[in-house]
């Protein structure tokens, strides 16, 4: 480098900087550039299968819930259509929308989270005073219904439920024999309630909780089918839900507190 001028007799001149090498840092973006390609390229396949698998049934799930759709024209239905908030404003405003609601809170979310000791924990730490259970105490000794209905009770899990009268906006959960499945599909053909009743009266319903025929009629059952292992008694059913709520709070809540 050339420099000017002279300097004063005495004085110091101080040579420049040296201009820093830039080539390891070049070589650390490179490498760093490289590494991200080798993330996107090992995660690319997880997110097509996240996308394909969980995103995209979400986004048509919600999209159908802005359309007309029905049973019959429902694997016809995709991402374009006439969109509007027709459904939402026939089950708003629907008069038993409030009833409705409430019962599928009380019996769908805590009958079925209550089946265990852990329910009974979360219902207490809400401020509850007690928990609501129908379906448990069906497959006990003292219930008075056929051992059949009992032991199909044990022997079925969560996936055993069917819904039904869902499109007449008087949705059931019933054990999904035969003749809930009819009934679907006759909702789905189009059939009133007055064509639809005769099979799925309570009357049938009566008849398998005597006899133990499981194929005579609907009966009611929910979810928490798949937490019963067992025909306890009640005594024991209650002692050991409350002994599993107080070894929980004694245990994984005692130490969370003094933690």
């Amino acid at each position: 480098m050339t420099i000017s001028g002279s300097a004063p007799a005495g004085a110091t001149v101080e040579a420049p900087d040296p201009v820093p090498d830039r080539k390891p840092q070049r070589g650390r973006s490179a490498r760093a550039r490289e590494d991200r390609r080798t993330g996107y390229a090992l995660i690319s396949p997880t997110a097509v299968i996240v996308f394909t698998m969980v995103i995209l049934p979400i986004l048509w799930t919600v999209s159908l819930a802005f359309q007309h759709v029905r049973l019959l024209n429902l694997r016809r239905t995709g991402f374009i259509g006439d969109y509007s908030l027709d459904n939402f404003e026939k089950v708003l405003t629907s008069p038993g929308f409030v009833d409705a609601l409430i019962t599928t809170l009380v019996y769908s979310v805590a009958g079925t989270a209550c089946a265990i000791g852990l329910g009974l924990v979360a219902a207490l730490a809400l401020g509850c005073d007690g928990i609501n259970m129908g379906t448990r105490f069906m497959a006990t000794k003292e219930a008075p219904i056929h051992q059949n209905v009992k032991e199909r009770l044990v022997s079925s899990d969560e996936r055993s439920t069917s819904l039904i009268f869902r499109t007449l906006r008087n949705t059931s959960r019933v054990y999904g024999n035969s003749v809930a499945k009819k009934a679907i599909e006759m909702e789905a053909e189009g059939k009133t309630i007055q064509e639809i009743g005769p099979i799925v009266s309570g009357a049938k319903g009566r008849v398998v909780y005597e006899t133990g025929d499981m194929e005579h009629g609907v009966w009611s059952a929910g979810t928490c089918m798949g937490l019963i292992n067992d025909i306890p008694s009640c005594k024991e059913l209650i002692e050991r839900i409350v002994g599993e709520a107080e070894a929980m709070i004694k245990g994984r809540l005692s130490r969370a507190v003094a933690a």
